[in-house]
């Protein structure tokens, strides 16, 4: 239903299997870890745990089944769900920032891993349905473009960290050419996709804050 993991289509980033086989150190939707990760730094491990972990915890199936239901699921399972993604987004960023500068593997990765969790958190609200009265209505095209707006800083924040990958790996060894051909692919296309709109600062990457009712009012602060 959602676009979580279906922003992929990158080499190296089909979903790993759920099988025996699954490699336990890599995100499904990212290339695999070039490096085991128990003989990672201690923040580096911190970071793709906190990642792994969040990505686990997917958005709640969203209820388009009037506009009523759609509104108790804003007021309810989604904020409780933006809340604690959003605590998980704030740490990300954290851990990456303070990754080793002095090892371009760590510090590139978990960037790329941090971009890859805004950008799925954002995509999987954006792209959720919406209520069956508005779905084929300039009021549904109103309600995507409102969470597009209430969602920008966090997709301000994935490019951000894609840049950060992009440039941690610019001079990669050959197991990290996944990881750079995927940084460099989406730090290239977030700079497409906002040349002729102007790029707004990050001042805010959580998704903290009034979150939009059917109605583009505000349905709950955070706390």
């Amino acid at each position: 239903m959602l676009l979580l993991g279906a922003s992929c289509a990158h080499e190296g980033g089909s979903p790993a299997a759920t099988t025996g086989t699954t490699n336990p150190t890599r995100v499904p939707g990212l290339p695999a870890l070039p490096f085991a990760l128990a003989q990672s730094s201690p923040g580096f491990q911190r970071l793709y745990e906190g990642v792994r972990d969040a990505l686990l915890e997917t958005m709640p199936e969203v209820d388009a089944s009037s506009e009523a239901a759609y509104r108790r699921y804003v007021e309810g399972d989604l904020v409780v769900w933006l809340e604690a993604r959003g605590d998980a987004l704030r740490a990300a960023s954290r851990r990456a920032d303070a990754l080793d500068a002095g090892d371009d593997a760590e510090r590139g990765i978990g960037h790329g891993l941090v971009a890859f969790l805004h950008e799925q958190t954002a995509e999987a609200v954006v792209l959720a349905p919406v209520p069956n009265e508005a779905a084929d209505g300039a009021r549904a095209l109103r309600m995507w473009d409102a969470w597009r707006i209430r969602l920008a800083p966090v997709f301000v924040a994935a490019t951000r960290h894609w840049r950060a990958c992009a440039a941690a790996l610019a001079l990669p060894s050959p197991e990290l050419a996944l990881w750079k051909r995927r940084c460099d692919d989406e730090a290239a296309e977030a700079r497409s996709s906002r040349a002729d709109e102007g790029e707004p600062q990050p001042e805010d990457t959580s998704t903290e804050g009034p979150v939009e009712d059917p109605d583009g009012g505000a349905a709950r602060q955070s706390e």
